[in-house]
């Protein structure tokens, strides 16, 4: 799927799965963009989770293990997006040259390539860079919403938020993050 086209000159909302959410009423700001994107996420949205999480879904943004997600996504005609290994690679490369433990993650690299495209805003909720334990169960095919504190999913959190604060500096009038998420980005 080309990403450009659905995303330039759009407002569009990266919706991740941290737990934080619940509770934030964000789910009609999230559903007023034009676009509205989803990361590694289980369709549907649970009925009770639309105040806070919104209902609609433009397109599900997925890494190459959330094979689940884009099954779901695709039976319910919602548009997938998987990213490949080696732009991961080169997109935390770009933040850490040096660091070849620490890979970006895809809620991350979502919001570089909506920049990369041309996307008018970018409004960001549901992420904590794990404070708070996702909202969704593992899937059946290995992916851990819940986080693996062992492994933590090949991220480190810590090189994460550095990103992300770089990241938000740099895009500032375009990248906009939730309360929750600036807050842990203080």
């Amino acid at each position: 799927m080309r990403l450009k086209p659905l995303l330039s000159g759009k407002r569009v909302s990266i919706v991740g799965r941290a737990g934080s959410i619940v509770g934030t009423g964000n789910g009609p700001a999230i559903d007023a963009a034009q676009v509205v994107v989803r990361i590694n996420w289980l369709l549907p949205t649970l009925p009770e989770h639309e105040p806070d999480m919104g209902e609609r879904t433009d397109l599900v943004y997925t890494c190459s293990r959330c094979r689940t997600a884009r099954e779901l996504a695709k039976a319910l005609d919602v548009r997938t997006h998987r990213i490949s290994g080696g732009l991961r690679t080169r997109v935390s490369r770009q933040f850490f040259p040096k660091r070849k433990d620490y890979r970006v993650s895809t809620g991350l690299l979502c919001a570089v390539q909506a920049i990369r495209y041309g996307a008018k805003r970018v409004e960001l909720y549901g992420f904590d860079c794990q404070r708070s334990e996702h909202v969704q169960e593992r899937t059946p095919d290995g992916h851990n919403p819940k986080g693996n504190k062992a492994r933590t999913w090949w991220h480190l959190w810590e090189l994460e938020e550095k990103a992300w604060r770089w990241l938000i500096k740099k895009h500032s009038t375009v990248l906009i993050p939730d309360p929750i998420f600036r807050e842990v980005l203080k």
